[in-house]
């Protein structure tokens, strides 16, 4: 990551050194812009185009971007005189980034661009966690504002918007914020308010902590709707592995969730999602599960409690048996179940 980082970096040097040169002889800035964009897309990132702003003694500005099909409305490089010479910037700050991202029977596309396959024996994503990385990264600061990435995979479509700050030299830490989030997959179409993700780099160990937040997640499946949920929680971070912890609830209470998620980035075959907790109101009553621990990597049987509290008996009865059987009354209780992976449920034996 680091020879990456640097590779981007002295990059942006280049760029602001040939950006002067096109500020100092005016004459030749269409030139200049058109011999940039050749070199992109000499490596293969084409079409490309842009435009030389501003360049003064503390920074410069790119405006009007396109590389291969990913647009950026303004990139602004801020550095001193004398950082430069060491090939070092202060800040990065990209502006008003749009990029369409899906998924389809050839594989991955990224804009006009697609990256080549994967190698099969290619070494797992691992998350930068060493604080020595970072104290030597040419780079203090980076802002990516008003982004917008389009997602296309398979039936799920998704639009996540937001704004991203991190400091990334003397104390790592980012904070991401969006006003709303959508999605939808097969009959499900999902959205959000706000969103935010903080996150910092711990003093003591090799780990990233901290929390997030998502207001007003509201999910709709046909003729079902939701109310809205605001969720919370924390997260932590090592090199190959991500935990959650959070909650959900409604207003007023009714709905509501408690969960967390382990998602290992070497083996997903490890991941689980295990719901602690979750209700909602059902039949006069309350209907809920407990105990839940759902495989992400596999397809395993997954076993859970159902809680039932004072559900009206015939309504439980109609979605048990499907009106082969009638009954009066309310019921409370355990049922311990099993939903197996062709989506049976068995329920075992349990008295209400």
């Amino acid at each position: 990551m680091r020879r990456w980082l640097r590779r981007i970096v002295l990059a942006c040097v280049t760029l602001v050194v040939l950006a002067a040169l096109a500020f100092a002889f005016a004459p030749w800035r269409p030139w200049l812009e058109a011999r940039i964009t050749r070199t992109i897309e000499a490596k293969g990132f084409g079409p490309a185009a842009l435009t030389i702003g501003n360049v003064g003694l503390r920074g410069v500005t790119l405006e009007s971007i396109s590389v291969g099909g990913v647009m950026l409305r303004q990139v602004q490089l801020g550095y001193a005189l004398r950082d430069l010479r060491d090939g070092r910037l202060d800040t990065l700050d990209l502006s008003g980034l749009a990029i369409a991202i899906t998924r389809d029977a050839e594989g991955w596309r990224i804009g006009d661009w697609r990256p080549p396959a994967p190698v099969a024996d290619a070494a797992p994503v691992r998350i930068p966690v060493d604080r020595a990385l970072f104290a030597d990264l040419p780079l203090r600061e980076a802002k990516l504002r008003e982004a917008t990435v389009n997602l296309a995979l398979a039936d799920m479509k998704a639009t996540i918007a937001g704004t991203l700050t991190a400091n990334l030299r003397d104390a790592p830490t980012f904070q991401y914020r969006s006003d709303a989030w959508q999605g939808s997959a097969t009959n499900v179409t999902l959205s959000t308010g706000a969103v935010a993700l903080d996150g910092a780099l711990a003093t003591d160990a090799a780990q990233w902590k901290g929390i997030w937040s998502i207001a007003a997640l509201t999910l709709v499946q046909e003729a079902v709707v939701l109310p809205p949920l605001d969720c919370s929680g924390s997260w932590e971070a090592v090199a190959d592995a991500v935990a959650l912890i959070g909650k959900c609830a409604s207003a007023d209470r009714q709905y509501g969730a408690q969960f967390s998620l382990d998602y290992h980035l070497a083996d997903a075959k490890k991941s689980r999602l295990r719901i602690a907790r979750a209700s909602l109101p059902w039949s006069g009553g309350t209907l809920g599960v407990k105990d839940a621990n759902v495989p992400l990597g596999s397809r395993m049987p997954i076993r859970l409690q159902v809680l039932v509290e004072k559900v009206a008996i015939a309504g439980l009865m109609q979605s048990l048996t499907g009106d082969k059987a009638t009954a009066t009354g309310t019921v409370s209780g355990v049922l311990p179940a099993t939903i197996m992976p062709n989506g049976d449920i068995r329920f075992a034996k349990a008295s209400l």
